[in-house]
């Protein structure tokens, strides 16, 4: 029983194994076994020269359907080459139009290039919606850390002030103390509504560049944590597009809030260079370091991948080198176009 169960499967394995065979492999096989009937035939029937007219007529027949399969299986080829540049992420690749197409080939080569225009409209259409969406929300958080700063900062400022004026003209020693402690309350409420501010949108990164922001984050972090943070800007002078400013400092804030919470580092180097078009950011620790893919699958470090995305739709790369024990290097580059400023 064992016996007979193996030989069916067998058969079906030969089977399946002689489909896959290629149509020009079918065709010569066929072709063969024709030739062999015919051979046979001449043989038993003693016709010399009726062997040699089949065999050339075979042979000949075997030329033409090989060469009209080839030509028929061509434009597959220029379909394939599409598709693969598709699976590695080029949606600007077409089918080539051929002249020598079957017509069913031609059309399928027609809708594929129809489906990937649509395609490649749909993630421009994505594209300007994300970049939009980001440029609200930076306006958003930017407005938010101005009324921070120019109202709720302002307003504790002045609470202080009179606070202290108050101080000096109270001769209640009862009343002296309790002053003195909501005088601190508030410059120290002062002092924490401007951290938001600036965790909102740091108002340097407007006014004064990427460069003295990236200072003023370093110095946030030094004075927050035991972290020696290092900022060095080598050749960016000249004021770098709005759209593309923002992304290159979240890149910055996210890599360094991952550090403070996840690395275990003593050192953080910040460097931002410029070299001719092409900007470059390298935010990097001396801490554990951790394994990328497998944060990538689970979305630990999310922030970090967000801002990848965000550095993406503002024209740039962002590369996350690291291994547990090794220490992170992450790198953001992008080139400055027209357009990234609007």
């Amino acid at each position: 029983m064992a016996d007979a169960a193996s030989e069916v499967s067998g058969r079906h394995a030969l089977g399946r194994r002689l489909l896959r065979v290629p149509l020009i492999g079918k065709l010569l096989g066929a072709n063969m076994l024709i030739a062999v009937a015919a051979m046979s035939a001449a043989a038993v029937f003693g016709h010399p020269g009726l062997f040699a007219l089949v065999c050339l007529a075979l042979t000949i027949s075997f030329v033409a359907n090989a060469l009209l399969v080839r030509l028929a299986l061509l434009p597959l080829d220029g379909l394939q080459d599409a598709a693969q540049r598709v699976s590695e992420g080029d949606f600007s690749a077409r089918v080539p139009g051929s002249a020598i197409a079957d017509r069913q080939i031609a059309r399928l080569g027609e809708t594929f290039n129809r489906l990937l225009s649509r395609v490649e409209s749909d993630r421009a259409r994505i594209r300007h919606l994300v970049r939009q969406s980001l440029r609200v929300r930076e306006a958003e958080r930017a407005g938010i850390a101005d009324e921070l700063r120019e109202a709720t900062a302002q307003q504790l400022s002045a609470l202080t002030m009179h606070l202290a004026a108050a101080m000096r003209e109270c001769r209640d020693p009862d009343v002296a103390p309790m002053l003195s402690a909501a005088r601190d309350i508030a410059s120290h409420m002062v002092e924490e509504v401007q951290g938001v501010a600036e965790s909102v949108y740091p108002g340097l990164l407007g006014e004064f560049g990427l460069p003295a922001a990236l200072e003023a984050l370093g110095r946030r972090v030094s004075r927050r944590t035991n972290l020696d943070v290092s900022v060095t800007s080598d050749g960016v002078d000249t004021p770098l597009p709005l759209a593309l400013v923002t992304a290159l400092y979240r890149v910055a804030e996210e890599a360094v809030r991952n550090v403070e919470a996840h690395a275990h580092a003593g050192s953080v180097w910040l460097s931002l260079s410029r070299e001719d078009h092409t900007i470059r950011l390298q935010i990097e620790d001396d801490g554990r370091g951790f394994d990328v893919a497998a944060a990538d699958r689970t979305s630990t470090g999310i922030g970090i991948f967000r801002a990848r995305e965000l550095l993406a739709h503002a024209g740039g790369d962002l590369q996350i080198s690291s291994a547990p024990g090794s220490g992170t290097s992450v790198v953001a580059t992008t080139t400055v176009q027209e357009g990234l400023n609007q």
